[in-house]
Order: structure tokens, then C-alpha cells, then sequence
């Protein structure tokens, strides 16, 4: 019970900045993070730092960043609609 009015409070807050923005931001917010996985993980892997080629790779990290955002995107459409779902059946009870 304490973990469901946690929950109507915390989304009260969240769902006060639409779902538009909720939903560019935390899909913007995923695929900073995986671009920011790739980059590191190329550096790290493959080659070091001295001899790197940000240009050579650059093509390869907007296809990374654009499609992990796009992907998230929709994931988080359908996470604002599950949420407000259990917001409102919560409000009912």
C-alpha cells in the first residue's frame, strides 16, 4: 500500500509536465547514455585514445543515438499510458 501512494505522488509530479516532454526527455536521456556507452566502449576496446578516429565513427554513433532515442521513445509512449492508468485506478480506490 505504501509502495501505490508513493507511486500516485511521484507521478502527480511527473505527469505535471506532459507527456510530450516527459517522453522526448527520457528518450533523449537513453540515447545520450548509450552514445555515451558506444564512445567509451570504442575508445576503450578497440583503440587507444592516440590513434582514435572520432570522424571515422561518427556515422555509426548518430545511427546509435537516433535509433536506441527512437526505440525509447515509443517505449515511454506506452509507459505514460500504462502510468496514467494506474494513476487514475488509483485515485479511484
Amino acid at each position: 500500500m505504501k509502495d501505490h501512494k508513493q507511486f500516485i505522488l511521484t507521478w502527480e509530479v511527473k505527469r505535471q509536465e506532459g507527456k510530450l516532454k516527459y517522453v522526448l526527455k527520457h528518450g533523449g536521456l537513453a540515447g545520450t547514455f548509450a552514445l555515451i556507452g558506444v564512445v567509451m566502449g570504442s575508445v576503450l576496446l578497440y583503440n587507444s585514445p592516440s590513434t582514435y578516429s572520432f570522424a571515422y565513427y561518427l556515422p555509426t554513433y548518430f545511427c546509435v543515438f537516433f535509433g536506441v532515442s527512437l526505440v525509447a521513445i515509443v517505449k515511454f509512449m506506452f509507459e505514460w499510458d500504462k502510468n496514467e492508468k494506474k494513476y487514475s485506478k488509483g485515485l479511484n480506490e
